[in-house]
């Protein structure tokens, strides 16, 4: 969910109401300057079964709390997979997803999780894997942040309509085997169903630490365009992102420069 504005003075708030015009800023395909936050790493061989393939499909991932170092409460704003060999591959219709359900298992056991959220997609993106060495990480920046609860299970999900180029093997650690598993893939992108795998592969995210007071508006419910002239009342709807108790907050509202 998209904050309009948002800020934080000394404990207390203080928000601005504006009108935005959005621009799509298209981020790097790969940066190896970055390194994640929180992470699961390990193993010491590369699979591209599940994985960055040329062929469609796609794959769910499970991390629990416990698989992840350095795992903290907040927005994660970067996916991380973790390189082990192969060429630069271009997708089509290249997707992430992430959701939090309350169970760190798929239930039943070859069912893909449903009702994640869409945090990154391209019509085209491109695994640029020029001059990474083994171990090096692969950022994916999100389009969308997602606010993550460090204690609830994460599930990860790649999907991709197929691609040009080399296959790219990435780092992994095995996992638990069925029905325990942690990875579900598919060749179909639109299945329902996948098949059970223990090559689990390694991950990272960088997370935005949730600050203590922090709000935002996430939409303006009233008045609606079109808007006939005279006077209306603004009605918004405003969210707590932070970690403390949200007892008050000021808003202010201009419409071009007049408060």
């Amino acid at each position: 969910m998209t904050r309009i504005y948002t800020r934080s003075v000394k404990g207390s708030l203080s928000l601005a109401l504006r009108f935005l015009t959005a621009a799509l800023l298209l981020a790097p395909a790969v940066t190896t300057e970055a390194q994640p936050t929180m992470s699961k790493t390990g193993g010491t061989a590369g699979t591209t079964t599940g994985s960055f393939g040329t062929g469609a499909g796609k794959f769910q991932l499970v991390y629990l709390p416990a698989d992840l170092s350095g795992a903290s409460a907040g927005d994660i704003t970067s996916v991380f997979f973790q390189f082990n060999s192969g060429g630069s591959v271009t997708y089509t219709d290249f997707k992430i997803k992430l959701g939090q359900p309350a169970t760190g298992t798929f239930s039943p056991s070859t069912t893909f999780h449903t009702g994640l959220t869409e945090v990154f997609s391209a019509s085209s993106h491109t695994i640029n894997t020029s001059g990474l060495s083994a171990l090096d990480w692969i950022e994916i920046p999100l389009t969308d942040p997602f606010t993550y609860d460090d204690t609830k299970p994460l599930v990860v999900e790649v999907s991709q309509g197929g691609g040009t180029g080399s296959t790219v093997s990435l780092r992994y650690s095995t996992g638990p085997s069925s029905p325990n598993h942690k990875k579900l893939y598919s060749s179909n992108v639109s299945a329902t169903t996948g098949t059970t795998h223990t090559l689990w592969q390694n991950i990272g995210f960088k997370v935005i630490p949730t600050p203590l007071n922090d709000a935002g508006i996430t939409q303006i419910t009233a008045p609606v365009s079109p808007v006939a002239p005279g006077s209306h009342a603004v009605h918004v709807t405003l969210k707590n992102y932070g970690s403390a108790p949200l007892v008050s907050a000021d808003l202010n509202c201009s419409v071009n420069g007049v408060k």
